[in-house]
């Protein structure tokens, strides 16, 4: 049973749970997202702030 203070996405092939008072990624950040997988390499620094799940500061971590 999902707990009723959390959201489950997918979001561009991940599994998200993000609280509820937390804004979700919406459809329109999956530019962003993909953006962010292409062209941000290692030791590349990202700021993210006040945009929601920090979801893609997330995904940026992945190429680091």
């Amino acid at each position: 049973m999902e707990n009723q203070k959390t959201i489950r996405r997918q979001y561009l092939g991940r599994k998200l749970v993000v609280p509820k008072e937390v804004m979700p990624p919406a459809w329109m950040s999956k530019l962003l997202g993909k953006t962010i997988l292409e062209e941000v390499k290692e030791n590349d620094r990202v700021l993210d702030m006040g945009t929601g799940s920090g979801i893609n500061a997330i995904l940026a971590g992945f190429n680091n």
